[in-house]
C-alpha cells in the first residue's frame, strides 16, 4: 500500500476509536498501537507519524476538527 493511502486509512481507523472509545486515557495510545499495526502489516515502518508534524496541542484531534469545521467551538 502506498504511504499516503496507508496515512489516509490509518487517520480514518483513529478518528473511528475516537468516535467509539471517547474517553479521555487511552485514546492515543490506543490509536498508537493500531497505527503501528496496520503500518507493520503492510510492511511499512512502524512510526508514520513524523515527529515534526505532531501538534504541540494538549488536544490536537480536537484543535483539526476545530480548525476544518468538523465540530465547533464550545
Amino acid at each position: 500500500m502506498a504511504s499516503s493511502r496507508l496515512k489516509a486509512k490509518t487517520v480514518l481507523v483513529h478518528l473511528e476509536l475516537l468516535f467509539i472509545h471517547p474517553y479521555r486515557e487511552g485514546n492515543g495510545r490506543t490509536a498508537k498501537l493500531v497505527a503501528t499495526l496496520m503500518a507493520k502489516f503492510h510492511h511499512h515502518p512502524g512510526n508514520i507519524a513524523h515527529r515534526r508534524h505532531r501538534s504541540t496541542s494538549p488536544f490536537p484531534m480536537r484543535t483539526t476538527l476545530l480548525r476544518h469545521g468538523q465540530i465547533k467551538h464550545r
